[in-house]
């Protein structure tokens, strides 16, 4: 009963929705598509069934075979019947709106159908044995009975089955006096009432069921439009956290390259400069979890040499471990692997970033370890630091799960790094393993598929070019970005011309004489127009493929597709300047295999 209270309340709450004829025709559409879903098998089996108990009433003359053949087509009947109408439903795939006529014309068929097997018990009990009368009505509440699983998904289409199929009988043999009949006319009300019970109450079920799924349907639908508006509204949250956070580092790196600085002046400069990089890695952290939760990042593969790579890392690292008196060393070596650059680049810098992190004094070591057996490459990190303790080496690579006080004179990250490097290792199927004794250090190891092919020369190197003053063409519509990244450029030694439009950058380079190394701009610029266009319009007016690089807080997976598509390479903002200078000077120095991305910065190669 509590089920059929739940059931009105439902369609008290279906009546008060503005949405409710809609509902209502959905919940009839389904209930329909049930019925007709098992309604084939069910009477084909039931006209079998008519036929077979036939056959042997008639061949123990309990039944006239004209009268009893008679009936069985007409139970076969209805079947051809509810296969035609099945079938007609089948072709011309009525619309939610259009299922009354549907209804209405099962219902009549069942009623048919009905009619013919409360017929049978009464046309075999007027033979006068009561033994063949029993079985021809236990055959027929058998079927009846089955008909709650066929009918009861509508339930006027059971009702008009049930009633027709059970009352005959029950009315004829309420009109005879002896006991036997008397005593079956009670089993037949009690049968009628359980039976009709049964049926409503699974009607009843099939319907809340339909209902969970409407509202589940509906709520799955909710969660999309709401997860789909907060991922634009992080999108432009997180672009216009970027925007000042991009700033901030630039201005930091550029005061803090300032010869003219000294003694507290130096000391400020600085420590400003190392708490932007501390943003930096958190919103390149952040980012780089996002992306694999929303499962966007995706490896790409290739041969690559080792020895440069590392070389970068260790370089992009020394200054933050000569702060701490830390000696940082890189073993050399000519290894080469089958790996993607950028994130296997990311794994390492993690480590060794997190080994200076935890290191009060002594030393962190690179090094690599060749297994031809197995053919794989083991790059391993090893520090003097304090060492983890064995309950805490299974906790290490959580999110936000820091162990002890990491004390490197600067404001500590958010705890993401070995997080990182574990769902990055798991993304290059690489084995990821630590060994520590508490006071002595760690020692950190990843292991990639060893390179079979041979690597280039002019790719295990860095040209001598990358050092050149270059001539760049810089676009944000961010004046206070324009202004701090032009500075940052300049300290480096290149020529910059900066503007803040795809049609200001053209007419300033219209007064120069030599065409651009470089461009880089920010993506999402004013009026609708974007960095790539300005890209491919610069390119044209050079006719050249002149090497180009966007800078950019927008992270969306339109953006990331769109760069991917158009071959240009993409760096998220807030970028470090370490990670800004080095994709500034793979790409000028037109280095095949540019692999800017080092520390938490996020260079997608096209």
């Amino acid at each position: 009963m509590n089920t059929c209270r739940r059931g009105d309340g439902e369609m008290a709450a279906i009546a008060s929705d503005p949405n409710a004829s809609a509902r209502r025709d959905h919940i009839a559409s389904q209930q329909l598509d049930a019925l007709f879903g098992a309604v084939l098998v069910g009477v084909a089996g039931a006209a079998f069934g008519a036929w077979v108990v036939i056959y042997l009433l008639v061949l123990r003359h309990a039944v006239g075979a004209a009268p009893g053949y008679s009936w069985a087509s007409y139970i076969s009947l209805c079947a051809v019947l509810h296969a035609l109408l099945s079938l007609a439903r089948w072709l011309r795939r009525p619309t939610e709106e259009e299922w009354r006529p549907w209804a209405v014309f099962f219902t009549i068929v069942c009623l048919l159908e009905g009619l013919g097997w409360g017929v049978m018990p009464v046309m075999v009990a007027t033979s006068g044995d009561f033994t063949y009368e029993m079985v021809s009505l236990t055959v027929s509440l058998t079927i009846i009975t089955a008909s709650i699983t066929a009918f009861s998904p509508y339930f006027p289409a059971f009702s008009a089955f049930f009633f027709p199929s059970t009352l005959p009988y029950f009315v004829w043999a309420a009109s005879i006096p002896n006991v036997e009949h008397r005593a079956t006319t009670s089993l037949m009300l009690i049968f009628i009432i359980a039976i009709f019970q049964l049926a409503w109450i699974s009607s009843r079920r099939f319907r809340r069921m339909l209902l969970l799924q409407i509202e589940k349907d509906e709520q799955v639908r909710l969660a999309a439009v709401a997860n789909s508006r907060l991922s634009t509204f992080l999108a432009m949250a997180s672009h216009e956290l970027r925007t000042p956070a991009q700033d901030l580092s630039n201005r930091a790196a550029t005061l803090a390259s300032n010869p003219t600085l000294a003694g507290n002046a130096q000391r400020d400069a600085e420590d400003i400069y190392q708490r932007s990089q501390v943003i930096n890695e958190m919103f390149g952290a952040m980012l780089n979890l996002s992306l694999l939760d929303a499962g966007k990042k995706t490896p790409n593969k290739r041969d690559l040499a080792l020895g440069p790579m590392l070389q970068a890392i260790r370089d992009d690292c020394l200054r933050d471990a000569e702060k701490k008196g830390l000696k940082l060393h890189l073993a050399p070596t000519s290894a080469a692997v089958y790996s993607d650059g950028p994130i296997l680049s990311v794994i390492v810098s993690n480590l060794v970033r997190n080994a200076i992190r935890y290191t009060q004094q002594g030393k962190v070591l690179i090094g690599v370890r060749i297994n031809r057996q197995s053919q794989t490459v083991t790059i391993q990190v090893l520090d003097t630091g304090p060492g983890i303790k064995p309950e805490d080496q299974g906790q290490i690579f959580g999110a936000f799960y820091q162990v002890g006080a990491a004390t490197t004179g600067t404001a500590q990250g958010a705890g993401l790094g070995l997080t990182i490097v574990q769902r990055f290792a798991a993304l290059l199927d690489a084995r990821l393993s630590v060994r520590s004794k508490v006071g002595r250090g760690s020692l950190f190891e990843v292991s990639v598929p060893l390179s079979v092919n041979p690597i280039p020369r002019e790719a295990e190197g860095i040209d001598a070019r990358l050092q050149v003053s270059r001539f760049i063409a810089f676009v944000d519509d961010d004046d206070a970005i324009v202004e701090s990244t032009t500075a940052l450029l300049q300290s480096w030694g290149h020529r910059v011309l900066s503007a803040t439009s795809g049609d200001a950058i053209v007419l300033a380079l219209g007064t120069e004489a030599l065409r651009p190394d470089l461009i880089i701009s920010d993506y999402q610029l004013r009026d609708d127009e974007n960095g790539i266009e300005v890209i491919e319009r610069l390119r044209s007016e050079y006719n050249e493929e002149i090497p180009a690089l966007l800078l950019t807080g927008d992270s969306t997976a339109a953006t990331l597709a769109h760069a991917q598509a158009a071959g240009v390479p993409l760096l998220q903002s807030p970028a470090p300047d370490k990670s800004l200078r080095a994709a500034v000077s793979g790409l000028t120095g037109k280095r095949p295999d540019i692999s800017a991305g080092r520390g938490n910065d996020q260079i997608k190669p096209a």
